[in-house]
């Protein structure tokens, strides 16, 4: 089935208040997934014209095992 709604990336995405890309202590591994998915998460996206769009606009307390019920991927692409 094709994607039938696209959103963009515009912002950091927090977790548990801290930017997700340090969220664990440098160098630390994640041995099970569980570990970050009663986490709440937090980022904002441009869709359907809002370019600040919460991802917890409807409910605040969404955890990432919530969000990737609902993820189906991404496409990445740099401006030069």
């Amino acid at each position: 089935m094709p994607a039938d709604h696209w959103v963009v990336l515009n912002s950091d995405i927090q977790i548990d208040g801290c930017p997700a890309i340090s969220w664990l202590p440098l160098g630390a591994k994640v041995d099970d997934d569980e570990t970050v998915y009663d986490k709440k998460i937090d980022f904002k996206v441009y869709t359907w014209g809002q370019a600040d769009y919460p991802v917890n606009k409807k409910r605040k307390d969404v955890t990432v095992g919530e969000f990737l019920d609902y993820f189906y991927g991404y496409v990445s692409a740099k401006l030069s």
